[in-house]
């Protein structure tokens, strides 16, 4: 493979989970079942990322409390995928989570709780929702968000060791759809 050209890595997690490998020569292209994770399918308060979606969340070390910014600055309504990216990296970050992604219980924040669902752990409650909800996310959640990312990413590893690309020899990444519009990268 002549890698002299720039060799791009396109995903669009949507739907279909379409990747595209390949430079202004040639190109490859796949699907992998897990986008629609992304677009909050199969998490409780999970949402496409649209007017009232939780696009971005930061949570404070010490209370665990969140603050968040909402698509469309209007009451939320639940989580876009890059919602649940930057909600599951402030998880991390703060200790909310344990490294396998399961939240911690022993937390002293009203917001861990065992809700019908399993723990979960609540990022809105009900009178600052849309719809007099609370919204919040549970570990199976974070279990199928974790699966979607490790769909994604056995997707691109196998699309680029089939056409003989090294990862390490890919130039840019770009991320499309809605997700891509609102993921922090960070």
């Amino acid at each position: 493979m002549d890698y002299a050209d720039e060799v791009i890595l396109f995903m669009d997690v949507g739907t279909n989970g379409e990747i595209v490998l390949g430079s202004s020569d040639w190109l490859v292209t796949c699907a992998c079942s897990a986008g629609p994770a992304f677009e909050g399918s199969g998490v409780l308060n999970g949402m496409r990322a649209t007017k009232g979606a939780i696009e971005e969340v930061w949570i404070n070390n010490d209370t665990f409390d969140p603050s968040y910014r909402v698509i469309g600055n209007v009451k939320p309504r639940g989580l876009c995928g890059s919602g649940l990216i930057s909600l599951l990296a402030e998880m991390l970050l703060t200790g909310a989570v344990d490294k396998g992604g399961s939240i911690k219980t022993k937390l002293a924040s009203p917001r861990v709780r065992e809700g019908d669902h399993g723990v979960e752990y609540v990022i809105a409650w009900a009178d600052e929702s849309k719809h007099g909800k609370d919204i919040v996310i549970t570990n199976v959640d974070i279990d199928n968000l974790l699966r979607a990312k490790a769909g994604i990413y056995a997707g691109f590893t196998v699309l680029a060791a089939n056409v003989g690309v090294p990862l390490v020899t890919v130039d840019q990444i770009l991320i499309g759809g809605s997700f891509g519009k609102y993921i922090n990268v960070e």
